[in-house]
């Protein structure tokens, strides 16, 4: 997931249907600035193979958690149609570099991640189980 994040921010614009799909990412991307540390720490993805692209994600979050900290001094709060104006003028000052490691894609292969992924399923079950009484 964190990779093809990363990718969609470094080439999107080669596969994103439009630029409101480029926007929607970045916008997320901000919203979850604080769970996006706090993922980043808690799953050791500083370090890795996914380090260069858990990296962009925090880089762009950054940035625009800054824009939109400078602009909100202005006024008390921020409209979202405010927040995604600051957002596509963000682009010009937005400094993404294709970091080493992301410039090949590794075929994903569901049987190496088997394990992973059935304790995701259980969890997810678990969870609705308990939350249905």
């Amino acid at each position: 997931l964190v990779n093809l994040l990363s990718l969609s921010l470094t080439n999107g614009e080669t596969f994103l249907p439009d630029t409101a799909s480029y926007d929607d990412i970045s916008y997320k991307l901000v919203e979850f600035g604080p769970s996006l540390l706090s993922f980043r720490d808690a799953y050791a993805l500083q370090q890795g193979e996914t380090a260069a692209a858990m990296n962009i994600l925090v880089h762009v979050s950054k940035h625009y958690s800054d824009l939109i900290a400078s602009q909100k001094g202005k006024t008390k709060n921020l409209s979202p149609r405010e927040v995604q104006k600051i957002i596509k003028d963000g682009y010009e000052t937005l400094s993404i570099e294709a970091k080493e490691g992301l410039d090949h894609w590794d075929m994903y292969r569901e049987a190496e991640h088997k394990a992973q992924l059935k304790r995701i399923a259980r969890t997810a079950c678990a969870d609705a189980r308990a939350l249905m009484g």
